[in-house]
């Protein structure tokens, strides 16, 4: 059984997104997400602070960072600018996968023992933010993109399987693109991660996402996700999560 599912099958589980309120409390409005310690750090000092099951880490945040600290990668990913091009060369980017990959490990390491994820948009999405990255024209999102990027994103996710990862959560994923998550989903259960979808009309994670699973994985319950606003008062926010934990007990 995948670990978000086997956490889940055992008791509520409640994500904190506290990711804004701790970068405007603890890190000054500002987060270099190119200095993976720093990273680690600050999800270290929120999560002492307010203590989430699942902890979520924004992929497109790291890779933004990269590619604006290494020039020559905006450029490969140009040279190829149709379709899902860009987002493969990205992709395929030793530096950019080493990098996102210590992140995880860092933050594993500061966050233990709660479950990690990590968030990325729909491939077709992500294929059409790639090549927005590169400066170049966005792609129609059809079957096709969706497709490429898919493959292209299953391979890059191979790059995580020494971290610490519990699953990959899908944001926005539109339901007519489902199907060709295909790749990441068979990734995934190499690796013993979940995949689940966020955002839409329910904010909160389902990773249910088949409807009649085989016998031996057990559906996970959905996880609550409440968001501690930036400008929320700390006070504020420890006597939130204070009543949400009381009211899970």
């Amino acid at each position: 059984m995948a670990r978000v599912a086997a956490v889940t099958a055992e008791r509520q589980t409640l994500h904190l997104d506290w990711l804004d309120y701790a970068v405007a409390l603890l890190a000054g409005g500002g987060l270099n997400w190119a200095d993976a310690q720093s990273v680690a750090t600050l999800y270290g000092k929120a999560q002492a602070l307010l203590p989430s099951d699942l902890i979520v880490v924004p992929f497109e945040r790291i890779v933004t960072a990269h590619v604006a600290a290494h020039p020559a990668l905006a450029a490969a990913m140009a040279a190829k600018p149709h379709g899902a091009e860009p987002l493969r060369a990205l992709l395929r980017d030793v530096g950019l996968r080493a990098m996102v990959a210590d992140v995880m490990v860092r933050v594993g390491r500061a966050t233990t023992p709660a479950l990690l994820a990590i968030s990325v948009a729909d491939p077709a999405s992500l294929a059409r933010w790639a090549a927005a990255l590169a400066d170049v024209a966005q792609p129609e999102p059809d079957e096709d993109l969706a497709d490429d990027a898919a493959a292209y994103l299953a391979d890059a996710l191979r790059g995580f399987a020494d971290t610490p990862l519990a699953a990959v959560v899908i944001a926005d994923a539109q339901p007519r693109f489902r199907e060709f998550l295909a790749p990441v989903r068979k990734v995934a259960a190499h690796y013993g991660w979940d995949v689940g979808i966020a955002g839409g009309a329910d904010p909160a994670f389902n990773f249910a996402l088949d409807p009649h699973p085989p016998g031996d994985i057990m559906s996970p319950a959905p996880i609550s996700s409440v968001v501690i606003p930036a400008d929320m008062l700390p006070e504020v926010a420890l006597a939130t999560v204070v009543a949400l934990r009381k009211a899970m007990s």
